[in-house]
């Protein structure tokens, strides 16, 4: 009898964990593994009930500085033997639910499928729900608040999950498994695994992305209930976190009406899950748990009532409202962007993080249009973690920079530091710019270039790699380069192109902007000599020099030379 293993990582999900666990548990997975990180709600607590109960395996996901918390866990999930030992595993998140569409909608039925087809993975589309005009947050299980979704009948391309057979050289990814990589090769053979979507169809497994990818994902057998924003009210609380800030580039109406979504309810996943109540029922039962469950219930609506006395908040929620409703009026998106703007104030460092702040530096880093930009930024992410140093492509800081920063700021505190420092990795020369209110003592501005020649050489080649959306968009007048440029243009051809109009020139850009920030540092890859000696020093730079200059070494794979004053000193010494 094959055993069967669903891993999810959780961050303050109290109210919600008796649920997930009862379905998943009715529906037929033996093992369930959960990892949380940072957690403020009682979620840990209820986990280590849980654990300690035998319901559930909890490990505790301790982020080291500059890591993700969700890859973090899948990397302790992938050496549990939990996991390892499993048959059949599926990695979720604590708002989705795999649900199983034909009878006796068991997990058995999919596994079953697997096995006819002999077949290694089974990718499974999302169901997106909406709020089901639900208002207000009501402590009842979610797959009986929720009904209404998006509609699925002409197969949309939406995020998908995988249940896998467990194998060597597989290790565990948000949407699908990934083969375990050494020297550039999976350590086990790839070519024979068989993919098939969630009808039974064969995948093509080169061309399958987070999506579907070009492939088309059917969902006959089962499907994954994805809960996002819940009813309107869990959406405020989703949105105002216990830090204080608000997410104001993501949050709103703009992501209210993508979620939203009600148009059909042809699937009720608690219906088809009869041991569902029974299971929940049972976990109910444990006085202990439902202590610490109706505690962090206590502490929502508390929270609730603290962010609805806001007269803003309230005018945001009417607007949500005639959004679900279908009532919008002209001017309330607008009026909606402008409340989320107003309700995202400058909070002072000082309210986040007590004690005496270490001292805070800012690495930002760009390019100029080189081949290698990718590698390099790649490169920053993973030495970053060595040098203690958080990193962010800069789209995901810009989204929320003081709480990255003051993120930062506890983590050298804590671990007795003197300074910080933060690395952003920016594209297309657009950064956003420190405001007052950010805790950041100094910023250093680095731009990544090569010689001319080599720049105009590599530049298509840029363009062609980038994954940065810039390079779809027109800008500054000219065509989108993806559309001018795929890669394999010469250097005269570029000449060309850029004498017709159609592209903007690398090298006189570059110019432009370094005119523009003079207290950039350049470090032309070219001469590795001159960006040795930058590099040094900026090692005499404040508190963070060190460790600016260690990471940027680590990052080119340079080794550290001394000072010109220092090597001078060290020839006179006897």
């Amino acid at each position: 009898m094959s055993i069967s293993t669903v891993v999810t990582s959780m961050k303050d999900e109290a109210p919600y964990i008796i649920e997930w666990v009862a379905y998943h548990r009715a529906i037929g997975f033996d093992r369930i593994v959960v990892l949380a990180n940072d957690c403020s709600d009682g979620t840990h607590e209820m986990l280590r009930r849980l654990h300690d109960t035998g319901e559930i395996s909890y490990y505790e996901n301790e982020v080291p500085l500059g890591a993700k918390p969700h890859s973090r866990a899948l990397k302790i999930a992938n050496d549990a033997d939990e996991v390892k030992s499993a048959d059949f595993v599926m990695v979720l998140d604590a708002d989705e639910f795999l649900v199983v569409k034909q009878a006796p909608h068991t997990l058995d039925v999919l596994i079953d499928k697997l096995n006819s087809q002999r077949a290694d993975m089974m990718v499974i589309p999302w169901r997106m729900f909406g709020s089901s005009h639900n208002i207000e947050f009501e402590d009842r299980p979610v797959i009986e608040r929720f009904s209404h979704s998006m509609d699925a009948a002409d197969l949309p391309k939406v995020g998908v999950k995988t249940l896998f057979r467990q194998g060597e050289g597989r290790r565990l990814a948000i949407h699908f498994p990934k083969p375990i990589m050494q020297g550039g090769e999976p350590v086990a053979g790839v070519d024979e695994e068989v993919w098939i979507d969630a009808g039974g169809q064969t995948l093509d497994r080169d061309v399958l992305t987070w999506n579907g990818g070009r492939n088309v994902i059917r969902r006959d057998f089962a499907e994954v209930a994805h809960f996002m924003i819940k009813s309107l009210d869990e959406y405020l609380l989703k949105i105002f976190r216990g830090d204080g800030l608000m997410n104001s580039n993501r949050h709103g109406i703009d992501y209210w009406r993508k979620a939203d979504h009600n148009a059909v309810a042809d699937l009720v996943v608690s219906g088809n899950v009869p041991d569902f109540k029974r299971e929940y029922a049972r976990l109910c039962a444990d006085p202990v748990l439902m202590e610490l469950h109706d505690t962090a219930v206590a502490a929502r609506f508390a929270r609730l009532e603290q962010i609805l006395a806001n007269p803003d908040v309230q005018s945001l929620r009417k607007i949500l409202k005639r959004s679900t409703d279908g009532t919008l009026q002209s001017d309330d998106i607008q009026i909606s962007r402008d409340l989320v703007t107003q309700l995202s104030p400058a909070v002072k460092v000082e309210e986040l993080i007590e004690g005496d702040l270490p001292h805070s530096t800012l690495l930002s880093v760009t390019d100029a249009g080189l081949a290698q930009a990718g590698d390099l930024a790649d490169r920053m992410f993973k030495q970053a973690r060595n040098n203690a140093t958080m990193f962010w492509p800069e789209k995901k800081f810009a989204k929320r920079p003081v709480t990255n920063l003051v993120e930062g700021l506890k983590r050298a505190q804590k671990n007795g530091r003197e300074a910080t420092l933060g690395a952003r990795w920016f594209h297309n020369y657009a950064r956003s710019l420190p405001e007052e209110n950010w805790p950041v003592d100094e910023e250093v501005l680095v731009v990544f270039t090569r010689d001319d020649d080599t720049l105009m050489k590599e530049f298509p080649v840029h363009v062609a790699r980038s994954k940065a959306k810039h390079v779809e968009k027109s800008q500054r007048g000219f065509p989108p380069l993806r559309a001018t440029l795929d890669g394999g243009e010469s250097p005269h051809d570029l000449e060309a192109l850029i004498a017709e109009g159609r592209i903007e020139d690398p090298r006189a850009r570059l110019k432009r902007y370094l005119a523009d920030h003079p207290e950039a540092v350049v470090l032309n890859l070219d001469d590795p000599e001159d960006v040795a000696a930058r590099i040094t020093a900026l090692e005499a730079r404040g508190p963070s020099g060190p460790t600016v200059a260690t990471l940027l070494r680590d990052v080119l794979d340079i080794a550290p030379v001394a000072a010109p004053e220092a090597a001078r000193q060290a020839a006179q010494t006897p």
